[in-house]
């Protein structure tokens, strides 16, 4: 347990406030301030739990000397040149540690573009349009909240997590604690279990998985809460995202990819490995890099993965470029902002903030999927950034003069079928290789979630396909048309002739349709053509 290394940090600090505050002749004010300073160190480190790394050490001096040199002033009857001292240092502390939280990205910015050790490729052909992702994180959840039922009284759906499971891509949603007095009261009993929304399908059968005790989790408090769990054991680390996974036996697992910090001690990444924890019994099992189980899918935490992506698209040559010059300044994109623009009616661009997704790849890996585009305000894209989420290597790949996933979600908007619908927005554009050209599919929802239409765009030319389902854009985008389709175009045809020619028509379809008829109810072999 690494937990006596915060304990450690308390003891040392309340005592180095107490021996500044110390009185001649008076040891109960220096035994007074020094239970006061444990107390509250140690509320606030339970509380707020920093990441206890040299940076951080540091930190903690400062507040210490500020705190006691205060308290000496205050004590002092006028004799605090201590205590005035102790504070001028902590205020000089304070102003070196955000000279260097602050330097940091300027001048370690070759540092952070290596991080993510990125080689090119040219195979075009990774990404397995055989598990497309239909349902978003938001349908996803809207639909999974629908089958907590009779224990929606104390918990709800959290969280979701992506993965596979027999092949398909699915959304995982445990359940978790719906308030703070509720995470108290049943903290013992657990939350119950987990939801599986498939996302290949947006109209399958959502499945509650009931009866699990999962005590520990995000929403728990005390003892209980996942967070502060790792944390006792690996407070020196970062913890990135706790990701819900199932183990090789479908046993619920949180999985904490842990890092240190790469630059300064104050930026970036460096993943070390992972944490599993059990949430029925609060076990943690550390695992390096290198050695991770098979069963485990997602390693590469998603908001680290992001950054790296920005790192590596900004800072090829340095952060001064970045501001000046601009060259290869590429922009990782995929984050959406959604504009309300009142009655109804909604548009879409892009949010400061780039978001990957995941996608599974023709050699059965699973992957990120991260788009790039110039610092300019075009909707071209450049390439994407493929991330292994078992090893962490990224893979770019250049696709220049094709559109980007943001003038893709634009246009599926601005699509008179999803446009004439009140509130609807598109979600997740994510590039596919369809029939040998990529293509961007995305979701179209409701602003509850529900899933109502499917937007399909050619990269190449903007062209914009939307129906009620992912197969019928497809077959629009491949050419083939509907009966419905068919139908109203042979009513048009129809319309612009005679009516002596309007009857010969009707005559020869009738007879052609009898023919059929007589074929399919005579026919041994099932083949008939008309």
């Amino acid at each position: 347990m690494d937990s006596i290394l915060p304990l450690f940090i308390i003891v040392i600090s309340a005592i180095f406030a107490g021996v500044l505050t110390a009185k001649k002749n008076n040891a109960m004010a220096t035994i007074t301030v020094f239970a006061v300073y444990a107390i509250v160190i140690s509320v606030l480190t339970y509380l707020f739990m920093p990441v206890l790394t040299p940076f951080a050490f540091a930190a903690y001096i400062g507040i210490t000397l500020f705190i006691a040199g205060a308290l000496q002033m205050l004590m002092s009857d006028g004799e605090g040149g201590v205590g005035l001292v102790s504070v001028l240092i902590s205020i000089l502390l304070f102003f070196l540690l955000l000279l260097v939280v602050f330097a940091a990205p300027i001048f370690g910015s070759y540092q952070l573009y290596s991080l993510p050790r990125v080689t090119e490729s040219t195979n075009l052909t990774l990404i397995s349009s055989e598990n497309i992702r239909e349902v978003s994180e938001e349908t996803a959840q809207w639909r999974a909240d629908k089958v907590i039922g009779e224990i929606g009284y104390k918990v709800e759906v959290e969280h979701m997590n992506i993965q596979m499971i027999n092949g398909k891509l699915v959304w995982i949603a445990p359940l978790d604690y719906n308030g703070l007095w509720k995470s108290y009261v049943y903290g013992n009993e657990g939350t119950g279990g987990y939801a599986v929304v498939q996302a290949e399908d947006s109209k399958a059968e959502v499945k509650l998985v009931k009866d699990i005790p999962m005590r520990y989790t995000q929403n728990a408090v005390f003892g209980y809460n996942l967070h502060r769990l790792v944390y006792a054991d690996y407070p020196g680390y970062y913890l990135g995202e706790h990701t819900f996974q199932l183990d090789a036996d479908g046993n619920p697992k949180w999985v904490t990819m842990v890092s240190t910090p790469a630059v300064n001690g104050v930026v970036g990444d460096i993943p070390v490995g992972i944490v599993v924890t059990d949430p029925i019994y609060g076990v943690n099992e550390f695992y390096p890099m290198g050695r991770i189980p098979d069963w485990v899918q997602r390693v590469m935490d998603e908001q680290v993965t992001e950054k790296y992506l920005t790192y590596w698209g900004e800072y090829k040559y340095g952060w001064w470029n970045t501001i000046f010059n601009q060259k290869d300044f590429l922009k990782p994109t995929g984050g959406l902002s959604i504009n309300d623009n009142g009655g109804g009616s909604v548009s879409v661009s892009e949010s400061g903030d780039p978001d990957v997704f995941m996608v599974r790849g023709t050699d059965g890996k699973l992957y990120w999927f991260g788009s790039f585009t110039t610092v300019g305000k075009d909707t071209s894209m450049v390439g994407y950034m493929l991330t292994d989420l078992h090893t962490g290597e990224f893979k770019f790949y250049r696709t220049p003069g094709i559109y980007n996933d943001i003038g893709a979600a634009k246009n599926v908007q601005q699509n008179p079928e999803v446009s004439k619908v009140m509130g609807t927005r598109v979600s997740q554009p994510i590039m596919y290789l369809i029939d040998g050209e990529e293509v961007w599919i995305m979701p179209v929802i409701t602003e509850s979630g529900e899933n109502v239409m499917m937007g399909v765009v050619r990269a190449k030319t903007g062209e914009t396909y939307v129906a009620p389902k992912l197969n019928e854009a497809l077959a629009e985008l491949r050419g083939q048309t509907t009966i419905d389709k068919n139908l109203g175009t042979l009513l048009k045809q129809i319309s612009a002739t005679s009516s002596t020619d309007c009857e010969k028509i009707i005559d020869e379809i009738a007879m052609r349709l009898s023919d059929l008829k007589q074929c399919i109810h005579t026919s041994q072999t099932g083949t008939c053509s008309v």
